[in-house]
């Protein structure tokens, strides 16, 4: 629960604290170790009950946490305004050069002692309450004690009504003040190792001990410590507690996140639903404009509608596409607007009347062929607001709504609408379906489970999947009684998801509940959730795993359970995007929200309701909230106004200005702006001394502020497809940066004289350097000897000094090298004397290789190799089908100048995915027996003279796609008519694409291809 994880970081700021020399009052040390032990057994109580709602539902967590998770926030807000209070001044101190004066008075000591016992206490007693009404309340009974008025004013204002009491306090107390003896202080082997100092100097006093941390204390077995709340990746299954034989066995079961792409799409049961799906969208009837896809909730409605809407030829088929999500509480014109932002771009039509807004829809779907979705529609009345909006113009458009009541569909009158009723699996189907989920083998489970899990789930294929992740995770000997004591009533899947939701460790579930930030259906980029999760204190890492090994396995284990969905896979087989279930927004999520983890905001009020602690912004929050009193706890902005056009967005600014204004900081600790429109930052954006996370991803911000390179937290700066050329030099001299995200940023060597010894030493990620003729210093480079991931451009003459230092990356994951020359042309790689790192799985060579890729010595541990503009003479298909993990294999523009390339037997034994793009020579391709048996994806583009050889034909057992752009029609034309391609979707694009650069001009076509690759697309405009 996100209050285990909330009293932990209190834990571990209050450690901090303690160890710091600049704190000497002992009364506040005294009270600093009272309330440690005070979180601890806080901690452990709130483990022991979440232990006696997964089993019997006599604690009422929700309202444990609801009550507790405010007060632990003010806690947290205490003490770290007092740090950051004391930081400031400490700068002050120094620009006045007042080194004499103490930083810290004794007087603010005593002042923020007093104000933290009473929330401690506070906070103790409302945790003690709730747990005494909780045991008298009658079992499975939700009702919790409600939140007395003094409390509901306490999380509403967050302030203390303790400021008499210290204003009486202080004057008597100063006077009383003795040294601290060492007996106060906790002992080494009780601390908690802080997971990171809010500020550099200040609480500086370094880490402790590893026997200190959260996760090592709980093998003490003393009573005051705190049950372990990390989930590392070698404790896949663990809740808490040291790991036993059943448990180990467990894990050995687990899959890896990797095989959930050999997967097919559970449908079972259902695949002729989906076939008649498909069938209804794509057959040119004049009749079924409007299709409707009806069923209970976790019948598989959205998955159903989503498999056939991504089909490639479903992509080719309607140039025009729109997924759009309908709330309970709809408005007909929000939802056009959001249609329409999905197939042109908006410049006015937000401000349109709603009459008017539908004929501009009209206008822009005229003569197009589109197919626009409505999910999860739950009004009757909605098909009669948006209908104007749409003509049938027998072109073969379709408009598809989902919608779990049949009574929706019916009421709509349209003589041409076409309804599919899902139906409800089979017990045979059920089985089956379980049987995938849980990865046992079926003679190991008792039979009775079979009939068991048909009742309870009554064939609904969400239930059915969360059960079979749930139960996944336990001995299948327990099976039988967790579901004889489940009950899952008339909503299967509702109530399937609460017992998950309620079985995940402690660690997780604030995890889970992050997701609902996201709005409905959005899809999330794992990288982006990583590094939010990161930031947002949700992680606990240990000495020997880095939070960026946690989050993963944090990920990997949410997956597995069946409570997160894999959107999009990225061609190695790793996740790329991701999203949460929809069921979970309206039985999960909202218990987040009424316990103030997070705040939606989604529509124009007033004032806040409280003292928000994240927010997601839907709708503008600036200018809409005149007092800041609810602003000045905020730690995490994202914003989803995406909005299209040519005006700035000022609402960021405006925000950070109001919640600065009054203490002269904020506690603003992520500040995520991914796709919003230009937004405006100013210098005040230094004023956020705890920021870790600065996402500005697709911005299209031509600068950032000076005051960014001075935020002493700054863990990860994303400017990736930005207009930045330059960042600050103090970036550059940044000690906590983990992650640097550039768009070919230019090093200015000139300057890293001037940089501390200590700078970018904890760099992990540094992607989109640009290096001229003058390589870095060599000192510089060896401080980032940590980099898992690097992408460097370089001019090929400070290239032949960078090679040496890339050999000794020894922790180096991903690779992406550029050589330029001085008019940033694609120039020579010259590779031959460099070693590769063993830990290499991914790698992107753009420039001209040895004629013999065998040179290379390329790691037995790549997975995926992308070659551009390479030159090859010699076919490197040979040595490339000897890399026994590589699974991925893209040749792009001119990486092989040879007219012959042969792919021979046993060859490339893991490989999936093969493109082959402009390989203008290339006249004969063969592919020899017991070649590429597992290939799924091959995309040949602009390999204008090949022709197809009979060995071909040795794929389709195995492929899933064929795509060929712009090829030849004699190809094309064999291909489509030939039996062995007849199982195999074959998709044919004719595209527009600028001219190829004479050989030895410019490289602005392979940038371009590079962008659609990761963008992940492949249109680049039709004829």
């Amino acid at each position: 629960m996100a209050a285990v994880i909330t009293v932990s970081s209190l834990i571990d700021k209050l450690q901090a604290l303690l160890n710091n020399k600049e704190v000497t009052s002992s009364r506040l040390k005294s009270q600093i170790s009272c309330s440690i032990e005070k979180l601890r057994q806080c901690c452990k109580l709130l483990t022991v009950a979440e232990g006696k709602q997964s089993s019997n539902q006599i604690i009422n967590i929700d309202g444990l946490e609801t009550n507790l998770l405010p007060q632990a926030y003010i806690v947290e807000d205490i003490i770290d305004t007092f740090v950051l209070g004391a930081e400031l001044k400490r700068r002050q101190m120094l620009t006045k050069l007042h080194s004499c004066v103490p930083l810290v008075s004794l007087l603010s000591q005593i002042r923020f002692s007093i104000e933290m016992k009473k929330s401690i206490n506070d906070m103790e007693g409302l945790f003690h309450k709730q747990e005494q009404a909780s045991e008298t309340v009658h079992e499975g009974d939700s009702a919790g004690p409600s939140i007395s008025d003094e409390q509901k004013s306490a999380h509403t204002t967050g302030k203390s009504n303790s400021n008499e009491q210290i204003a009486q306090a202080v004057e008597s107390r100063v006077s009383d003040e003795q040294p601290v003896s060492t007996g106060t202080s906790i002992s080494d082997e009780q601390q908690v190792h802080p997971s990171g100092e809010p500020v550099s100097h200040f609480i500086g006093a370094g880490p402790t001990d590893s026997a200190g941390s959260v996760d090592q204390r709980v093998s003490d077995g003393q009573s005051t410590q705190t049950p372990r709340s990390s989930f590392s990746g070698k404790e896949q299954a663990q809740t808490v507690g040291p790991i036993t034989s059943e448990e180990e066995h467990l894990q050995q079961r687990q899959a890896k996140i990797s095989d959930h792409l050999d997967e097919e799409l559970d449908f079972v049961g259902l695949k002729d639903e989906v076939n008649k799906l498909f069938q209804a969208t794509v057959k040119r009837q004049t009749l079924r404009f409007l299709i409707s896809v009806v069923g209970a909730a976790g019948a598989g409605k959205t998955t159903i509608v989503r498999t056939v809407y991504n089909r490639a030829d479903i992509v080719q088929h309607f140039p025009y596409r729109a997924w759009v999500h309908v709330s309970k509480e709809f408005a007909a014109k929000d939802l056009l607007i959001d249609m329409l932002k999905q197939v042109t771009t908006i410049k006015d039509e937000e401000r349109l009347p709603l009459e008017k807004l539908q004929e501009r829809v009209r206008e822009v779907l005229i003569r197009k062929r589109y197919l626009i979705v409505f999910d999860d529609v739950q009004a009757f009345d909605i098909w009669d607001h948006l209908k104007n909006a749409f003509t049938n113009s027998l072109n073969g458009s379709r408009v598809l709504l989902t919608a779990r009541n049949k009574e929706i569909t019916d009421k709509i009158d349209d003589a041409g609408k076409f309804t599919l009723e899902l139906r409800q699996l089979t017990i045979d189907e059920s089985w089956t379906l379980f049987l995938k989920r849980v990865r046992t083998d079926e003679s190991s489970i008792d039979p009775e489970l079979r009939n068991q899990i048909f009742k309870k789930c009554k064939g609904l294929p969400l239930a059915i999947v969360v059960l079979g992740g749930l139960l996944s995770n336990k001995e299948s000997s327990s099976w039988s009684k967790v579901i004889e004591r489940a009950d899952f009533g008339d909503d299967p899947s509702k109530a399937v998801l609460a017992l998950a939701y309620q079985d995940l460790p402690p660690a997780l579930k604030p995890c889970l509940l992050y997701l609902g930030l996201f709005p409905k259906e959005y899809v999330i980029p794992i990288r982006r959730l990583f590094q939010l999760w990161d930031a947002e204190g949700l992680v606990k890492s240990s000495t020997e795993e880095s939070p960026e090994d946690v989050v993963e396995a944090y990920f990997e284990e949410l997956l597995r359970r069946n409570m997160i969905e894999v959107a999009r896979w990225r061609l190695d087989g790793s996740p790329k995007t991701c999203r949460a279930p929809g069921i979970l927004y309206d039985n999960v999520f909202p218990n987040a929200a009424d316990s103030r983890f997070f705040y939606i905001n989604r529509t124009s009020i007033a004032e806040l309701p409280y003292r928000v602690r994240r927010v997601a912004e839907y709708s503008d929050i600036s200018n809409q909230v005149s007092s800041s009193d609810n602003l000045e706890s905020l730690r995490s902005y994202i914003s989803f106004k995406t909005r299209k056009g040519d005006t700035p967005a000022d609402e960021v600014d405006k925000l950070l200005n109001k919640i600065i204004i009054r203490k002269g900081f904020a506690l603003l600790s992520v500040l995520d702006l991914e796709h919003v429109y230009k937004p405006i930052l100013s210098e005040a954006i230094g004023k956020l001394p705890l920021l870790k996370y600065l996402g500005l991803r697709w911005t299209f911000l031509d600068s950032i502020p000076n005051s960014v390179g001075g935020l002493p937290c700054l863990e990860t700066l994303d400017v990736k497809h930005t207009n930045i050329t330059c960042l600050p030099m103090s970036i550059w001299n940044s000690k906590k940066l983990r992650h640097l995200y550039m768009n070919e940023i230019y090093l200015d060597v000139s300057i890293q004289k001037q940089l501390a010894s200590e700078s970018l030493g904890n760099l992990l990620t540094l992607w989109g350097l640009l290096i001229g003729k003058k390589k870095p210093r060599e000192d510089w480079l060896n401080r980032l000897i940590g980099l898992r991931k690097l992408a460097l451009t370089c001019h090929f003459e400070s290239l032949k000094e960078i090679i040496p230092w890339i050999s000794k990356l020894m922790n180096l994951h991903s690779l992406k090298l550029r050589s330029i020359d001085e008019f940033s042309r694609p120039s020579s790689l010259e590779l031959e004397a460099m070693s590769m790192p063993h830990k290499l799985s991914e790698l992107y060579l753009l420039g001209k290789l040895s004629p013999d890729i065998g040179v290379l010595r390329l790691p037995q541990t790549l997975k995926m190799l992308t070659l551009s503009v390479s030159k090859l003479e010699k076919d490197p298909m040979s040595e490339l089908g000897k890399l026994p993990n590589l699974s991925i294999l893209r040749l792009f523009a001119r990486s092989y100048l040879g007219k012959e390339m042969i792919c021979e037997g046993k060859g490339f034994p893991e490989l999936r995915v093969l493109k082959l793009w402009t390989l203008e020579e290339l006249e004969q391709w063969t592919v020899q027996e017991g070649s590429m048996p597992r290939l799924r994806e091959l995309e040949i583009r602009r390999c204008e003279k090949l022709k197809e050889t009979g060995g071909w034909k040795r794929l389709t057992k195995t492929l899933k796609e064929l795509i060929l752009t712009n090829m030849p029609d004699a190809l094309v034309k064999g291909i489509k008519q030939s039996k062995e391609w007849a199982n195999v979707p074959v998709i044919v694009n004719i595209w527009d694409f600028a001219p190829l650069p004479a050989r030895e001009n410019g490289a602005n076509s392979f940038r371009i291809e590079e962008i659609v690759e990761e963008l992940g697309t492949t249109h680049l405009g039709s004829t």
